[in-house]
């Protein structure tokens, strides 16, 4: 990473074409983005955890190349008990959260600009399986307008948790208006991090529906 943009290499590259010496992208260049924040753990002794909070990223350039990449926090060794009960925190505290943050400063502001305004014009925005309109967002089977919404965010589901919960996922609840009077007033939509195209745009739609 430098000021300009994001330098690839040929072993970084995933492209029918990388370039030979490796390439400075340009900022501007970054078409799509996917992240996920897993943590791996293993056991450290009969009664305790080692958990690693790990930061992925997939970028997608304009001309087809993307590129992995992975940053590891410093391990934690934390009571198997604790971590059974679920007590991890959703983020990792290390300098690895704050380079992902100045990447996002850098690629995350002109890209919402053009989703939002594409949705201005009527167009329909892919984010992987979620579908974005200017009206709401459709997952499935599942749709909810905006004003809906009371949720949307990235979490780490732990091991006292159902097993196909486990994993870092996208977390989505809105306002079920079929609930009725005795029924739960919310659903959610879980869906695997990774899946999720373009993340932090879709964040920024969210907070920005949902202000005030």
């Amino acid at each position: 990473m430098t000021e300009e943009g994001l330098l690839v290499t040929p072993a970084d590259a995933a492209s029918e074409h990388p370039a030979a010496d490796g390439r400075l992208y340009r900022w501007a260049e970054v078409a799509h983005q996917w992240w996920s924040a897993p943590y791996e753990c293993e056991w450290a002794d009969e009664v305790s955890v080692r958990a690693t909070f790990v930061h992925l990223r997939r970028f997608a350039f304009t001309d087809g190349t993307v590129v992995d990449a992975r940053v590891s926090d410093p391990p934690m060794v934390l009571a198997e008990a604790a971590f059974g009960a679920g007590h991890l925190p959703d983020t990792g505290p290390s300098a690895a959260a704050a380079l992902t943050a100045r990447i996002d400063a850098r690629v995350t502001p002109s890209r919402l600009a053009r989703t939002r305004a594409a949705l201005a014009e009527g167009r329909a925005v892919e984010f992987g399986p979620l579908t974005a309109t200017r009206e709401g967002m459709s997952f499935g089977d599942e749709a909810f307008a905006w004003g809906d919404l009371t949720s949307l965010r990235v979490s780490y589901m732990y091991a006292a948790s159902f097993e196909d919960d486990l994993g870092c996922r996208l977390r989505i609840e809105y306002h079920d208006r079929e609930a009725g009077p005795y029924g739960i007033p919310y659903r959610w939509i879980r869906i695997p991090a990774l899946d999720v195209r373009d993340l932090d745009v879709l964040e920024g739609l969210a907070a920005e529906f949902t202000a005030g």
